[in-house]
């Protein structure tokens, strides 16, 4: 009688109706098999005697043949796909602090990672910001705004009696004395008019 599927006659001195269950990593499709099979690249097989290999699930992987279980995808990398020989790495924006996983988190507003492979996110420098998810960059405040936060979601305009004239501004420059400014989110001071003064810093 023929060997049935997950088992192979060895023909090594044994009597002809003794079949070996094939091992864990390997697998027998077909019944009156004489060896087994090794499980390919990015399939695993536990349990010996059994005719089929199983694909690696999504978040992990294998590289080798004969393989009995499947690795974890690392922290910093994914796939969402079965039968996988390896990971792939978060891509700009993106990051997962787990391992295991099928797919990358979105970078919050305020946060950014620039090339791959990340398991978290960067605040925004000081002078920055950002308002949108899955940002490899933060944007320099403008003229005339000014953050002096990490992280942040939005610039500040400078105040009455103090301006910036260059972006990326931590904090906005007072007016000295003889100046003055009115008005908010300006790039510069107005000299008091003959016959006037201004003797307080603003």
């Amino acid at each position: 009688t023929a060997c049935v599927p997950g088992k192979y006659f060895a023909q090594s001195g044994q009597a002809s109706d003794v079949c070996t269950p094939c091992s864990a990593g390997f697998f027998g499709p077909s019944s009156g098999m004489t060896v087994c099979m090794s499980c390919s690249v990015g399939r695993f097989q536990s349990s010996p005697g059994i005719p089929f290999c199983l694909g690696c699930p999504p978040g992990k992987f294998t590289p080798n043949t004969k393989s009995l279980s499947c690795a974890l995808c690392l922290s910093g990398q994914f796939h969402n796909l079965t039968d996988r020989v390896d990971c792939i790495g978060c891509q700009a924006g993106r990051y997962q602090p787990n391992e295991g996983f099928n797919s990358c988190n979105a970078c919050p507003p305020g946060k950014y990672t620039w090339g791959t492979h990340h398991t978290q996110c960067k605040s925004c420098d000081q002078g920055q910001y950002h308002n949108e998810i899955e940002r490899s960059a933060c944007i320099l405040c403008s003229i005339g705004m000014f953050q002096e936060q990490l992280g942040s979601l939005s610039c500040k305009q400078c105040p009455v009696g103090q301006y910036t004239n260059y972006s990326g501004t931590i904090n906005c420059t007072v007016c000295k004395v003889g100046q003055y400014q009115p008005m908010q989110k300006m790039i510069s001071c107005i000299s008091c008019k003959s016959g006037m003064y201004q003797d307080q810093l603003q």
